[in-house]
């Protein structure tokens, strides 16, 4: 039987740990392993074991690539493999004078994070494992951005859209009855509420309302204020017509009483005559002076109630004619602030519109559908030909350490525009 040397032994434990580690790696994925030695690279934790030494040293290695180790201090082993760093780091030992036929065993305790960017649910650092590709890597950062939108959100937020467009719809149908009701005020009292061509041409979609059940209810509204109108006018009407009798009567009234005072004024003419020939007492003459001055007095009240007369009729008339303006001014009023409402309800139809028709046939429901975008990879990595622009597919391999972008674009976009 031979005997081992613990040279021989170290070799052995350190063949063992790479075969364990190994076989883990295995079980952990079901990718194929690599196909070359891994050679590690900054960010790997790795266990050294140094023959003479009873304790392991833990460490990572840093971003220049070394592992710093007591009284040798760093070590430059990126990019190398497991038996290179092996040999790297004995023959620095050697070198140093600290061991005599050192032997040294490197296991990797774990690997460097990958960075997956772009265009993911959840960028940023990942834990790497073995047998990482393109594809499990954009999974576990969430999965593209193409992926990630919901189905369910979207089909919410296009009812929504398509409410809003329904909404915007009916109030612009409302005020476009309400437009054809102010246009037959203005138009005269025989005018009907009807929708003209031109007011159905602002009709984003006619069929969508019931529109004669809008155009009834304006003509209610306008039989009513006409009806209201017909009141008021008529009121003042009669009004200036009673008033206008009243004055007539004042004519005939002051007619008669002017008579009445001629009869006093020649009996006062007599009395004061008789007086002068000593045939009329004074009590007589004093009689008829009150007599005429009462009727000259009813002429001054008879006058005076016409002129009221007058000025009431002309009251009468001014607000007769001040209603029919207001109604007029109200009902241009109106009508401008109609259309300037209408200008504003199209702005909010047709953004409603848009956004429908985005989110059924749209960027969005591209993003959908998987037939109608593209998903390119690109990466970033320290390793020898792994970033000279070599073409990548969701099977292709992901290392420790690097990094992955990911961009979403539409079929036959210019992923450089």
């Amino acid at each position: 039987m031979h005997s081992l040397r613990l040279g021989d032994l170290t070799r052995l434990t350190k063949a063992f740990s790479r075969l364990l580690a190994t076989a883990g790696a295995a079980i952990l994925s079901s990718q194929p392993l690599w196909a070359d030695p891994y050679r590690i690279t900054a960010g790997d934790s790795v266990i050294l074991t140094i023959s003479g030494v009873e304790a392991p040293v833990e460490t990572m290695v840093d971003t220049d690539g070394e592992v710093r180790i007591g009284q040798i201090g760093g070590v430059a082993i990126a990019g190398m493999t497991l038996n290179e760093a092996e040999e790297t780091l004995a023959q620095e030992m050697l070198a140093r004078g600290l061991y005599v036929d050192p032997q040294v065993s490197v296991v990797i305790t774990a690997y460097a994070p990958v960075i997956v960017a772009g265009d993911v649910g959840s960028p940023g650092r990942h834990d790497y494992f073995p047998g990482m590709t393109v594809a499990s890597a954009v999974a576990i950062s969430g999965g593209s951005v193409a992926g990630s939108v919901n189905r369910i959100e979207v089909t919410r937020a296009r009812a929504l859209a398509s409410s809003q467009m329904r909404e915007a719809n009916l109030k612009i149908a409302a005020a476009v009855a309400k437009l054809a009701r102010v246009r037959a005020q203005l138009a005269g009292d025989e005018a009907r509420v009807e929708l003209t061509s031109e007011l159905a041409a602002l009709l984003p979609s006619a069929a969508a309302v019931d529109l004669d059940r809008l155009i009834e209810g304006e003509a209610e509204v306008l039989a009513s204020e006409r009806e209201r109108s017909v009141t008021l006018l008529a009121f003042w009407d009669e009004e200036i017509k009673t008033i206008t009798h009243q004055a007539a009567n004042f004519d005939d009234r002051i007619e008669a009483q002017r008579a009445i005072s001629e009869v006093y004024l020649k009996a006062l003419e007599d009395a004061r005559s008789l007086q002068e020939r000593g045939l009329q007492t004074s009590t007589r003459v004093s009689d008829a002076v009150e007599n005429e001055a009462t009727a000259r007095s009813k002429i001054l009240e008879l006058e005076t109630a016409k002129l009221n007369a007058t000025r009431a009729i002309s009251s009468a008339e001014r607000e007769r004619a001040s209603y029919l303006t207001e109604q007029r001014e109200a009902a241009l009023g109106e009508q401008n602030e109609l259309l300037a409402e209408l200008d504003t309800l199209r702005v909010e139809y047709d953004r409603a519109a848009e956004l429908t028709a985005l989110l059924s046939g749209g960027q969005t429901g591209a993003l959908l559908d998987e037939s109608s975008v593209v998903v390119d990879y690109a990466l970033q990595s320290s390793r020898p030909g792994r970033s000279e622009g070599a073409a990548l597919t969701p099977n292709s391999p992901i290392f420790p350490g690097e990094t992955l972008i990911v961009a979403v674009r539409p079929v036959g976009s210019d992923l450089n525009q």
